[in-house]
C-alpha cells in the first residue's frame, strides 16, 4: 500500500486510482470532481461530488463535505465516516 496526496484545481477533476492505497488524502477544489478506486484504500477526501468504490474493502473519510452528489462505495466491509 502506499500513501498519496493529490490537490485540484478550478476545474473539474477526475481521478481513477489503482492498487491498493492507504493514508491518503485527496482535496479536489471546485468543479465538479470525481474520485474512484479499483482495488480499495483507506483515503481521506474533501471538495469531491463523486465518490465510487471498489470490490474491496474502502474506508473513506470526509473532511469537507462540498456538493457531494453520490457516494457508491460498492462491495465489501465498506467504512465511510465524516471528519470534522
Amino acid at each position: 500500500m502506499r500513501p498519496l496526496c493529490i490537490s485540484g484545481g478550478t476545474l473539474s477533476d477526475r481521478i481513477i486510482l489503482t492498487g491498493g492505497w492507504t493514508g491518503g488524502l485527496i482535496n479536489l477544489a471546485s468543479g465538479n470532481d470525481y474520485v474512484s478506486f479499483e482495488e480499495g484504500g483507506t483515503l481521506t477526501v474533501s471538495e469531491v461530488e463523486t465518490i465510487v468504490g471498489a470490490t474491496r474493502v474502502d474506508r473513506v473519510t470526509i473532511a469537507a463535505a462540498g456538493n457531494i452528489s453520490l457516494i457508491d462505495l460498492g462491495d465489501g466491509d465498506d467504512v465511510l465516516s465524516w471528519g470534522n
